[in-house]
């Protein structure tokens, strides 16, 4: 579905992961033979990972993002008209942990908080409600958009090799400011594939069906506890249906791909991005992956291939920007955007 959004930028991101960057090979020790780990390292690109320990939660990153971009770049806290957090890890059923930053971070009562339950295409979903939100605002207002998960822990069975090797944890924040270049409407592409959500979900943990535990600890032999993925229908969705909705976003935009400055994707591992670049006809230089010492970090995923490349950034073109999210639900969400005046604050560890 074409989707029109009024005129916004990304005006900063910033990201965190965890102080904990843990070797593929010495974390998937054990689960595999090293033949197969170096070959999953190979084919996936993932070298480390980003993992929390226990009780770190995906907003103890998202506040730690946001305190770094308030206090480097003085920003008043009162100019924060929406607060939007996307993630399938928050702090509490309820309420929203949009909530419980709200307080952590001392922002005003006259905001507009809540959550959005979605994973690796949340990104996206959440820039095009940030800027439909930011629309309605006073002119003053920006919006703060945070995202990310702590799957390690939570959603990822351990004892799985196949997902230990790339299941990793990370959060970033982006602020969202009224566009005054006069760049025009925005256009997201988003899809959405209900009839295929069992290609990759959690069984239990909601009110259809809670976690099973064992004298009070997660049942890590219960696999409902823990993601379940037909691999073979996530591959086939992500090479057909991701393309697609692409293509039918460039064709809406009028812009060819040659117009493409940089490809924003998804980090599901490298072997797919490749996969996804070949199938669209891009430029393999125009496709960045940078996320080999983090892992596939959910919806910060997007957010932290900016700040991994920090100021570095500016040495892109990145007028035409295409981004784009898909997974879990199962949904592809796309906007083409102009980042060149966005500033990537580089990649931070998480300080407890």
């Amino acid at each position: 579905m074409l989707l029109k959004s009024y005129p916004f930028k990304i005006s900063i991101v910033a990201g965190v992961v965890s102080n904990q960057s843990v070797s593929v090979e010495e974390y998937c020790r054990g689960y595999a033979s090293e033949k197969k780990i170096a070959r999953t390292i190979r084919e996936t690109g993932f070298k480390k990972l980003s993992i929390v320990k226990p009780g770190i939660t995906t907003a103890d990153m998202c506040f730690q993002a946001v305190r770094a971009m308030l206090d480097n770049y003085d920003i008043d806290k009162n100019s924060i008209g929406a607060l939007i957090f996307v993630s399938q890890t928050p702090d509490y059923i309820a309420p929203s942990t949009a909530f419980v930053l709200q307080k952590k971070l001392g922002l005003s009562h006259d905001i507009v908080a809540f959550d959005v339950n979605l994973g690796c295409p949340g990104f996206v979903y959440g820039l095009y409600l940030g800027g439909i939100i930011l629309s309605s605002l006073a002119e003053n207002k920006k919006v703060l958009l945070c995202c990310g998960d702590v799957s390690s822990h939570y959603f990822v069975n351990s004892t799985v090799f196949a997902a230990r090797a790339i299941s990793a944890d990370g959060a970033a924040c982006v602020l969202l400011d009224r566009d005054s270049e006069g760049n025009g409407n925005i256009f997201f592409n988003i899809d959405s594939y209900g009839d295929k959500f069992h290609s990759l979900y959690v069984p239990n943990g909601g009110m259809k069906s809670p976690r099973t535990t064992v004298d009070g600890v997660l049942d890590q032999n219960n696999p409902d506890n823990f993601s379940m993925m037909d691999g073979l229908e996530v591959l086939n969705f992500t090479l057909d249906e991701v393309p697609k909705n692409i293509e039918t976003l460039i064709s809406f935009l009028k812009i060819k791909k040659e117009d493409i400055d940089v490809c924003l994707f998804h980090q599901p591992n490298h072997q797919l991005i490749k996969a996804l670049q070949e199938n669209l006809g891009m430029s393999k230089d125009k496709v960045i992956f940078n996320s080999q010492n983090i892992g596939n970090a959910s919806s910060a995923s997007i957010p932290l291939l900016l700040t991994e490349a920090g100021d570095g950034w500016k040495s892109y073109k990145s007028k035409n920007v295409l981004i784009s999210g898909f997974g879990m639900g199962m949904a592809v969400a796309s906007v083409v955007l102009n980042l060149d005046s966005t500033v990537c604050m580089n990649t931070m560890k998480y300080v407890p």
